[in-house]
């Protein structure tokens, strides 16, 4: 399979198997590359399976194909500033490549309803809803997308999505709070129909 990319593409320019590059490396790399891959891996995997649909077969694929480009830039990661922030670049280039191999399927409108109790008793109104709520989260960046997944979707606490991102803490916080200000605004927009009435 190709090499991974440059910094810039994430390393993403294929699909690689399992990392073969990381056994040539000095034990104290190899041992901090898996330390890496432990501590994060599932992690990753719950993302990229809520990210592709829910798919286990293509969160493996995207996961381990992520690992593999991580373990290629393992050695020239160790002198940079930010590792776990390009570690995580490198997982959304490969999310994006196992989306683009496959036909596009519509995004899971499930992302913010942890915690809510059932489906509506109307189904027309549920689906409405959803629909809505899709719209209101493609106007968001794709950080503030993320740190709802993570934070509301996954229930990671602010400190594990601080790490697997490679941010502050206080970021993570700055961007929900922004998040949800936002897509307040956008969803109480959307109550307006054009002739000015309300839903």
């Amino acid at each position: 399979m190709s090499e991974g990319g440059s910094e810039e593409s994430g390393g993403a320019v294929g699909l690689p198997d399992r990392p073969r590059s990381i056994d040539r490396l000095p034990s104290d790399l190899r041992a901090s590359y898996w330390g890496f891959h432990d501590t994060t891996y599932g992690q990753y995997w719950d993302y990229a399976r809520d990210a592709l649909a829910g798919s286990d077969a293509d969160a493996d694929d995207a996961v381990d194909a992520a690992f593999s480009a991580i373990a290629g830039e393992w050695p020239r990661m160790q002198s940079m500033a930010n590792p776990e922030g390009f570690a995580w670049k490198i997982l959304k280039f490969r999310i994006e490549d196992v989306r683009r191999r496959k036909r596009p399927e519509p995004m899971d409108l499930t992302t913010l309803e942890g915690g809510t109790d059932g489906a509506a008793e109307d189904p027309y109104e549920d689906l409405t809803r959803r629909i809505t709520l899709d719209q209101a989260m493609r106007h968001l960046t794709e950080r503030q997308r993320d740190v709802l997944t993570m934070t509301i979707r996954l229930e990671y606490t602010d400190q594990e999505t601080a790490v697997i991102m490679g941010v502050e803490p206080n970021t993570v916080r700055t961007t929900r709070s922004q998040a949800r200000q936002k897509l307040t605004r956008l969803l109480a927009s959307e109550t307006h129909h054009s002739d000015g009435s309300t839903s």
